[in-house]
């Protein structure tokens, strides 16, 4: 049987974009991973690789190197713990420690890897490092209290966020997890465009409910005199005006004979219409043309 973490190894090393999540230091192993590391300890050793390589479809070459790339990317982060370095918990025994060692020191060895780059030749000597400090128990010691002292509990992973292919990187276990910048944006653009709508409908319904204003009286226009007659009413009013000259002198000359007192002449005078004015004097003219 293929240990779990071979096949995940390989199918990593194929196609890394799909295991992004494995190269962040701080996304933590899964519960009882020293053991799995042993068992795909065991199943790329000398004896047991060819074995392995035919059942998964492979060659040796191809599992070792996938080994590498899994150790360098997971594994040996500047960042991690030396027990994460040598794939081990803080309760391993020195076997344990010594054996996930010896292995990962033949996947990085200058001797046993010709075209060591410098990341290479830098993962042997973290993995020296790290073995020197937790081969020793007084150094070990030291190296709990001062790095393990006061930490919480350490974490775990889910397996199946583990092992599982992912496309984007996951956060700590226990992580919130936070939306991404183009989620914030878009968000906020959509509240932005809520509130302008909101605000040009309230703008709107202000105007359309507001009290219609009186419109403003005209001042009446100051005039210094009476504007011209037309041409056509000018005769007319002479003629008026001579009616009203005549039936002037004749009322008087009535009151001059006690015809009629001054107050009724003016009276009747005021009252009667242009019309009959002219009427009644030429009939009065006519009667003094006759009793003459």
């Amino acid at each position: 049987m293929i240990p779990p973490l071979v096949d995940l190894a390989l199918d990593y090393y194929r196609n890394p974009l799909a295991y992004s999540h494995l190269a962040d230091g701080s996304f933590p192993l899964p519960r009882g991973f020293a053991q799995q590391f042993s068992a795909l300890c065991s199943a790329l050793s000398p004896l047991h690789i060819d074995a392995t390589a035919k059942s998964m479809d492979s060659s040796p070459e191809e599992l070792e190197a996938a080994a590498r790339f899994f150790a360098r990317h997971v594994l040996l982060d500047p960042s991690t713990t030396c027990y994460r370095s040598l794939a081990v918990s803080p309760s391993a025994s020195r076997p344990v420690i010594r054996e996930h060692y010896l292995f990962l020191i033949k996947l990085f060895h200058p001797d046993r890897l010709p075209n060591a780059t410098e990341t290479d030749l830098a993962c042997s000597r973290r993995l020296n490092t790290a073995y020197q400090v937790l081969s020793d128990p007084g150094r070990r010691t030291r190296y709990d209290r001062e790095h393990l002292r006061g930490k919480q509990r350490l974490r775990h992973s889910d397996p199946r966020e583990f092992f599982g292919p992912h496309r984007v990187p996951l956060q700590a276990a226990d992580a919130r997890p936070r939306p991404a910048l183009a989620a914030k944006i878009s968000i906020w653009g959509v509240v932005l465009g809520i509130g302008c709508v909101v605000l040009s409908v309230g703008a709107f319904a202000l105007w359309e409910l507001r009290p219609a204003r009186p419109l403003r009286a005209l001042a009446p226009l100051e005039t210094t005199q009476e504007p011209p007659r037309p041409y056509y009413l000018r005769g007319a009013e002479a003629h008026v005006q001579t009616t009203a000259a005549t039936t002037t002198s004749i009322s008087e000359a009535q009151v001059a004979t006690n015809a009629l007192p001054a107050a009724d002449v003016r009276t009747v005078t005021a009252e009667v219409p242009p019309d009959a004015i002219a009427i009644g004097t030429r009939i009065v003219t006519e009667l003094q043309i006759a009793l003459r």
